[in-house]
């Protein structure tokens, strides 16, 4: 599967040439919009790289409470940017491996956190766990679908601001697949895509499993593949 489908398929995509050194023909091809492969290494990210930041919702998040309030614009709302992050500790939240007593932990300015949206502070929403935070953001399409996504892969008890570098192998695959899923969301609905998950199940119950599952079965509805290497 890694070393033959996915490389063929792969090679077709990219210039309409088939690799005959590894298979003398395949059918089908002609069929395949786009493959992928996931798996349980961990993801290639900067220490300050968050599960919103990942998945290309943190935008999203901010522009929500700049949108709802009349002092700051989104920038604000990043500890990454000068505007909105603790002068002291420049959003890390920490100071020499302890807690920074200047922004509590938090990475921001404290004018900024008396900015709520629907309850939350930015820190706070950051901070909760996924399955609590969907109410919030009720009105907002592509934040939701990650939240969606995030919920049935069995990732809801992360919240939007865990950091990517402490995450197990299994939620790091799921994650992976999660982004691939919000970004090519309406591409996907027309099928001809080729999902290869090695060790989908990985730390997961018999519950966890039944709805990783009904995933796959949505994206095998659309007509795409979803091909799975398991030792379960």
């Amino acid at each position: 599967v890694k070393g033959v489908l996915y490389h063929i398929c792969k090679q077709y995509l990219k210039n309409h040439i088939l690799k005959t050194q590894i298979a003398k023909s395949v059918e089908g091809l002609n069929f395949i919009r786009g493959i992928s492969i996931f798996n349980q290494s961990q993801i290639n990210a900067q220490t300050r790289s968050i599960v919103a930041t990942f998945l290309d919702i943190f935008d999203n998040i901010r522009d929500v409470f700049a949108n709802n309030n009349n002092l700051f614009d989104k920038s604000y709302f990043s500890f990454n940017h000068k505007n909105g992050q603790c002068v002291k500790c420049k959003g890390l939240g920490e100071l020499n491996d302890v807690i920074c007593p200047y922004c509590v932990g938090s990475g921001y300015k404290n004018e900024v956190l008396n900015i709520e949206y629907n309850g939350f502070h930015i820190n706070e929403l950051l901070n909760t766990d996924i399955e609590s935070v969907a109410e919030v953001f009720k009105n907002n399409t592509k934040i939701l679908t990650a939240i969606y996504y995030l919920k049935n892969l069995r990732l809801g008890h992360l919240s939007l601001g865990r950091k990517t570098t402490t995450l197990s192998g299994g939620e790091a695959q799921r994650l992976k697949l999660a982004k691939y899923l919000i970004k090519n969301h309406s591409q996907i609905k027309k099928g001809g895509f080729i999902f290869i998950i090695d060790e989908p199940t990985s730390g997961l119950d018999v519950q966890n499993i039944h709805y990783l599952y009904k995933i796959f079965d949505e994206l095998i509805k659309y007509k795409n593949s979803v091909i799975c290497i398991e030792h379960n």
